[in-house]
């Protein structure tokens, strides 16, 4: 409610938005007859409603890189955001360990649970000496090093060809 009140909306605005977020329960249906006990929702914001998707954005309206040594872009979409560094010197040391700290910081403050099983490091060199920048790592877990990845569909390999995206689309 205080980053929609920062936003600047009308009193009975943020009212109607805290009468339609309170007091929510949820149960979970197996079958026409088989159902969980009811249990209140105490975060997140409901899904298959129409505000859902605004108040999700308003809440990750801040989320944001406050590091003036880093070059780069973050890329928010729905639930996912992906971090790009552009390192242009070979001797140019990496911001994104610093840029994963401030991330993960702005979850803790903000009530977000991070599924870090789906957190990933990707890099792409053409050099021939391949740099040797350190792992990623958060709440003492490495982030995984992987060769590909798949965002929004689009599966990317180290190489940057298109080959495993289009035998993943022909299949």
């Amino acid at each position: 409610m205080q980053k929609r009140q920062e936003i600047g909306l009308k009193p009975s605005t943020l009212n109607w938005i805290y009468d339609f977020l309170k007091g929510r329960l949820q149960r979970v249906k197996l079958s026409p007859r088989i159902f969980s006990n009811w249990k209140p929702v105490n975060a997140g914001v409901p899904q298959g409603t129409k505000l859902g998707p605004w108040l999700f954005l308003l809440m990750i309206k801040d989320l944001a890189i406050y590091n003036d040594q880093f070059v780069g872009d973050m890329m928010k979409y729905a639930d996912d955001t992906n971090v790009s560094e552009y390192i242009v010197d070979h001797n140019d040391d990496s911001s994104l360990q610093q840029v994963t700290d401030s991330i993960v910081d702005w979850s803790r403050r903000n009530k977000f649970q991070l599924n870090l099983s789906k957190c990933k490091e990707f890099f792409v060199s053409f050099k021939r000496n391949q740099p040797n920048f350190p792992t990623i790592s958060t709440n003492g877990s490495q982030i995984e090093r992987v060769e590909k990845l798949s965002i929004l569909g689009l599966s990317i390999t180290r190489d940057l060809k298109w080959n495993d995206h289009v035998d993943k689309i022909v299949n």
